[in-house]
């Protein structure tokens, strides 16, 4: 996800403040408020009753972004060694046909929603406050859906594997791939997609790559 770092006063600076329902939240230098990194709503401090402006960030690989932009540059970042431990050990943890949440952020869930496991993965889509959480393994092919009266269609993109939702004009709405126990957290209303096939035509007109 991304923040827009400006509030009513002027730019904020923003870093890793901890962990609340598994999700990192951040917390800002200038009035110390905890802020929810899904819906930019701050949850303690001076600014309670704000919200930052949020918009989701394209999720893709290094091997599809560079068949859209050859050429382009890859820039690795060096986490040290205690970063490299702790990546190999989430990754081990989270990745596998059983995965499983660290320890020190599964303390942290307090009221988990019993509908889906917690740990499957999917995209959780918003659209005009309507919020919906598309299960990974319901997208094995293009489908499709109405939500707030608005067309969609869902899929898992051939070129990365990650999953993507556009609407019937081609836009794509506010959307986050992640897990059921993060996104149900956050928008705890949402409603779990039930989605038909879509026509060929539809979806090639839609997902216009």
């Amino acid at each position: 996800m991304g923040l827009t770092p400006q509030l009513s006063d002027g730019l904020h600076h923003f870093s890793a403040g901890g962990l609340s329902d598994g999700i990192v939240v951040v917390v800002d230098d200038e009035s110390g408020t905890y802020w929810n990194t899904f819906t930019g709503e701050a949850m303690a401090g001076a600014r309670v009753g704000e919200t930052l402006a949020t918009f989701p960030i394209e999720v893709t690989t290094a091997a599809a972004a560079s068949r859209i932009e050859p050429g382009l540059e890859v820039a690795l970042s060096d986490p040290g060694i205690a970063g490299t431990l702790f990546g190999a050990f989430t990754t081990t943890a989270l990745d596998g046909d059983d995965p499983w949440l660290p320890p020190q952020f599964g303390r942290t869930i307090l009221d988990p929603d019993a509908r889906l496991p917690a740990m499957d993965e999917g995209l959780g889509v918003v659209i005009d406050g309507e919020a919906r959480f598309y299960p990974l393994r319901a997208l094995a092919a293009g489908r499709g859906d109405l939500l707030a009266a608005t067309p969609l269609s869902v899929r898992i993109d051939p070129a990365d594997g990650i999953p993507e939702a556009r609407m019937g004009d081609g836009g794509r709405p506010f959307q986050i791939f992640t897990r059921w126990y993060a996104f149900s957290a956050s928008f705890p209303d949402c409603s779990i997609g039930e989605m038909q096939s879509v026509p060929s035509a539809l979806a090639a007109s839609v997902f216009r790559d």
